[in-house]
């Protein structure tokens, strides 16, 4: 983009259109101008900003996932499994080059200015997400340092979110994606199983009232949630087995 002195309405209207061209780098650099001009977000700014901030590092995420499968198959090459290592790191780098970046924004700008309730959830839940991303790609100390952190930030969203209602869309998403930093990142089924079916049950209660009301997002994560306990609950089960 070339740099110039935009207005917030300009950069919001640039976010748009690289959103629609999945111009993604570029979004969220539009973003971030828009963010540091006035960081109280609308609804649809804040949906700008997850959109941008989400599918910055989607493919590089993917793609580490890829090559680290690979990396750990190849056993007959050295050459080709140097390769995919460098490769890895390459992407590696880049994941955490930009949620570096997206985390500076939410720390400095966004969590800061949050003074409702339901968008300080929001951004404590984007924070710990990306906290999460980094712990999937880092060892040691600094895989340490990123999934304790992520487990903070969740658990302070947590707490934040249970005044909302159960059938709030921002509760629920929080709560499956605590569950998988547990489950994937942690390695602790057992908490993962407990958050997630906490939800899940107190969400069933009120699913017909969702239908009537057509809370497509709600209804959504709910069933995220169902399938993420049948798959855990059936790898346990065949892990009982074993």
């Amino acid at each position: 983009m070339v740099d110039k002195n935009y207005s917030r309405e300009e950069y919001i209207l640039l976010a748009k259109l690289y959103e629609n061209t999945e111009k993604f780098p570029l979004m969220v650099e539009s973003i971030n101008k828009f963010v540091s001009l006035n960081p109280v977000l609308s609804q649809e700014e804040r949906s700008l900003l997850n959109t941008g901030y989400k599918n910055i590092i989607a493919k590089q995420r993917v793609a580490w996932r890829e090559l680290a499968t690979k990396e750990r198959a190849e056993e007959n090459n050295k050459k080709i499994k140097e390769y995919i290592y460098e490769l890895r790191k390459e992407v590696e780098e880049e994941i955490l080059s930009k949620t570096k970046q997206v985390l500076e924004v939410l720390d400095k700008y966004l969590i800061p200015n949050a003074s409702e309730k339901e968008v300080k959830i929001f951004y404590l839940k984007l924070k710990a997400d990306f906290l999460r991303y980094r712990a999937e790609v880092t060892l040691d100390s600094e895989y340490e340092t990123n999934y304790k952190e992520s487990q903070i930030t969740y658990a302070e969203g947590h707490a934040l979110a249970q005044t909302l209602p159960i059938s709030n869309a921002i509760r629920l998403g929080l709560a499956l994606n605590y569950s998988v930093l547990y489950y994937e990142v942690i390695l602790d089924k057992d908490e993962a199983v407990n958050i997630a079916k906490e939800s899940y049950d107190e969400a069933m209660k009120i699913i017909d009232e969702l239908d009537k009301t057509k809370s497509k997002d709600t209804i959504l994560i709910i069933q995220l949630l169902k399938e993420n306990l049948d798959l855990w609950n059936k790898e346990h089960e065949e892990e009982d087995e074993i």
